[in-house]
């Protein structure tokens, strides 16, 4: 009976000790959050981020390994992927990955902003974008969403992603709008109202340097009335043409 009560006299000693470290360990100056240095950001201010991260100044570094505030800034409709990363003795470094707008989708009075996988990053007033020009995506039937959700991803809009994506964002500058009424057929409209249809675009990212070619010399030639097709083999353009042909397609 003796050795068993010595045996948790000294059990409960050894708890007690271990308490006290970690408690002292807790309390230690320099392992609080001071301050905060955030990365990585293009559109979201410094004050969105904290806003949307919460109050974490004067957390322990340990509570935030706990609870991990990182999952609260990935609720914010325009941050993709972020991560905390903790710098002694007593700095917080958040790195933020920010989701890139695609395309604007009229939407009542107003235009959804939607990113790659569908999700709708902002609402705007006008067919702008802030940072620059997106095309838009019409001939879609939309249920009622808010921003943050992602859209129903039904064949036609399914169709009108995959196609801006494959041009790339240096070139789908020059196309204002994106007809996705048809999955089969999409129909882009340039800048300028020229028509290309490049039916379901499963490959055009093979095509899309011919096909800004072809796009340059409409222009340059002024034609007007035809539309430009792209074909599963070939990219011509259906219209009255000058004397001069169409630059060769390369092999």
């Amino acid at each position: 009976m003796s050795r068993s009560l010595a045996y948790y006299t000294k059990l409960f000693l050894v708890f007690l000790a271990l308490s006290l470290v970690g408690w002292g360990v807790i309390e230690a100056p320099g392992l609080h959050v001071v301050s905060i240095n955030i990365s990585g950001t293009n559109t979201l201010t410094r004050r969105e981020v904290l806003q949307q991260l919460g109050e974490v100044e004067g957390w322990h570094f340990t509570r935030l390994w706990v609870q991990n505030p990182a999952l609260r800034l990935v609720l914010h409709p325009k941050i993709k992927e972020a991560s905390l990363s903790l710098e002694f003795p007593s700095t917080l470094n958040i790195a933020i990955q920010e989701r890139t707008p695609l395309a604007l989708i009229p939407y009542y009075n107003a235009f959804l902003c939607i990113d790659v996988e569908g999700k709708v990053i902002d609402l705007v007033a006008t067919p702008r974008w802030s940072e620059g020009p997106l095309p838009l995506l019409t001939g879609l039937v939309l249920p009622l969403v808010t921003v943050g959700e992602f859209l129903p991803m039904n064949p036609c809009l399914v169709a009108g992603i995959r196609v801006l994506s494959q041009l790339g964002a240096e070139h789908r500058i020059q196309f204002a709008e994106v007809d996705i009424t048809s999955p089969f057929r999409v129909i882009l409209r340039s800048s300028d109202n020229i028509i290309i249809d490049v039916g379901e675009g499963y490959d055009l990212y093979l095509k899309s340097n011919y096909l800004l070619e072809v796009l340059a010399y409409v222009r340059s030639a002024n034609l007007t009335g035809g539309k430009i097709l792209v074909g599963q083999d070939t990219i011509t353009y259906q219209g009255a043409l000058p004397t001069s042909d169409l630059p060769s397609e390369p092999e």
